[in-house]
């Protein structure tokens, strides 16, 4: 059973995963719109009750929402630090949506750039495996500020030492590359042990400076995190989050989208401007061709020849 301390989190934890599978059931959705209308940045022109946030012409992403939800949860903790119950549930699922919103993009907010489709983007869902991984550990039990637990008849300074050689365990783990990894070692010590005497991932701090160029370690990191591993995982965040499109056609094609809508952008008022102006020189040279108009204009240039009249 779980201890009664934990239901908040409990409550966190279930708000978290639905409204990750809710959001990312969405963006899905809509990508696979925009795919049938090859039209994947006119969020304008997107139709239906499921479609991308514009507001005053610009996508509003929604790890703000995600922000937002954080924060008034936060404060509101804060301020009334309710007792456990009803409010603090509803707090901590309040919490949990806003966080799985905000993590959902969190490739976006660390690379400063709209990844979210692209082979970066699957940093986000890491970043949500991760999240997943801590909150159950604490819905378990999992305490890893509460280095004398009451009724533990191991003594303090034994336990204190413990968790100090779990926090270097975990330093060496997020060393050598496995920063997942080293997160939930905080929380599950045995995790953060496995990470620490594994091999280090290639192009890691570790691997740099304690793997010999071509000695046996190094090439055993090589077999270890080789292509093999590397689309094992890409596979299991793909069935989470969705494939990515191709790096480079994804990158092309939105710069050159962008660039268009800039550039078209500049162009309307001067095209707009110029096309008045060829009206008004149609219209003048209309007027012009008219024989009223040149009979008008003949009498008027006659008329300031003649000679002014002596008073």
């Amino acid at each position: 059973m779980i201890d009664p301390s934990r239901h908040a989190v409990l409550w966190l934890l279930i708000a978290f995963v639905f409204t990750t599978a809710a959001t990312r059931t969405t963006t899905r959705y809509i990508r696979h719109k925009a795919d049938r209308a090859e039209a994947y940045l006119k969020e304008n022109a997107e139709p239906g009750l499921i479609r991308n946030i514009v507001v005053a012409g610009i996508h509003v992403h929604h790890q703000v929402w995600g922000i937002l939800m954080v924060l008034f949860s936060g404060l509101l903790l804060i301020t009334y630090l309710p007792e456990r119950g009803l409010a603090l549930n509803v707090l901590a699922a309040l919490f949990g949506m806003g966080a799985a919103l905000t993590l959902d993009e969190f490739a976006m907010w660390l690379h400063l750039d709209d990844v979210y489709w692209q082979e970066e983007g699957r940093q986000s869902v890491t970043a949500l495996i991760v999240a997943v991984t801590i909150t159950a550990a604490l819905v378990i039990g999992a305490n890893p500020l509460d280095v004398v637990p009451t009724g533990n008849d191991l003594p303090g300074a034994l336990l204190s030492a413990l968790g100090i050689v779990n926090l270097g365990f975990v330093v060496v783990t997020i060393l050598k590359g496995k920063l997942p990894t080293g997160l939930v070692g905080v929380f599950v010590p045995l995790v953060g042990i496995i990470g620490a005497v594994r091999v280090a991932k290639p192009g890691s701090w570790w691997a740099r400076r304690r793997y010999k160029k071509d000695g046996w370690l190094a090439r055993r990191a090589e077999r270890r995190f080789d292509a093999t591993y590397d689309a094992r995982w890409n596979a299991i965040r793909d069935i989470i989050g969705g494939r990515p499109y191709p790096r480079e056609q994804m990158r092309e094609a939105v710069r050159e989208q962008m660039k268009a809508v800039r550039v078209r952008r500049q162009e309307l008022p001067l095209e707009r401007a110029q096309a008045r102006v060829a009206r008004q020189a149609r219209r003048r040279e209309r007027l012009g061709d008219m024989p009223g108009a040149a009979q008008r204009t003949g009498s008027t240039r006659a008329g300031d020849e003649r000679p002014p009249e002596e008073p």
